[in-house]
């Protein structure tokens, strides 16, 4: 008595025993053996008969592995144009396209997100200078730490006015007068 599926995993070890089959290869083959036995037995033959003849039709794992060793070598020498370069990982690259995907798709979005970021980073950058601008004053004198800056303020009636020029008798009085002044 044939047992069809008994032959079906005999001739699938065949094609185990060939380098050249991975596991996805083996189980296409035999997805489409399956298909070429069952138009065969619609058509009236045995399970025996149908599956020599599907089996014939298919070739053996001898006369098909060099063709998939072919495949595979192909796929070894050269990288199709939508992928990264070797040098670049493969998850920034992942995060990349999906980034502008969502671009393409929700541009209206995109442009408020984007337009976002941009304000956000000039705003940091401008407060960072005039930190850095207004911490910086003086510091590349050696007593740095031990020097202060006066300003003058004027309330007059156009409101109140600040500037950084004083009376030069005042740096006389503040030597003489206040102890901590050095000049």
């Amino acid at each position: 008595m044939f047992d069809l599926e008994s032959a079906i995993n005999n001739w699938k070890r065949t094609f185990r025993r060939q380098a050249a089959f991975e596991d996805g290869f083996i189980a296409d083959l035999e997805v489409h053996l399956r298909d070429l036995i069952e138009e065969l037995k619609t058509e009236g033959h045995s399970d025996e008969d149908a599956f020599r003849e599907a089996s014939s039709r298919l070739g053996t794992a001898d006369s098909l592995a060099p063709d998939y060793d072919k495949v595979k070598e192909y796929r070894l020498d050269r990288r199709s144009s939508w992928r990264p370069a070797r040098f670049l990982p493969g998850l920034p690259w992942h995060y990349a396209k999906v980034a502008f995907r969502k671009i393409r798709r929700h541009k209206s979005f995109s442009v408020i997100t984007v337009a976002g970021l941009a304000v956000g980073m000039a705003c940091f950058l401008l407060l960072a200078t005039a930190i850095q601008f207004e911490t910086s004053f003086d510091r590349f004198h050696e007593k740095a730490g031990r020097m202060y800056r006066v300003s003058v303020s004027d309330h007059g009636t156009d409101g109140e006015e600040y500037s950084l020029s004083v009376p030069e008798i005042l740096s006389r009085v503040a030597a003489g007068g206040i102890p901590e002044v050095a000049a």
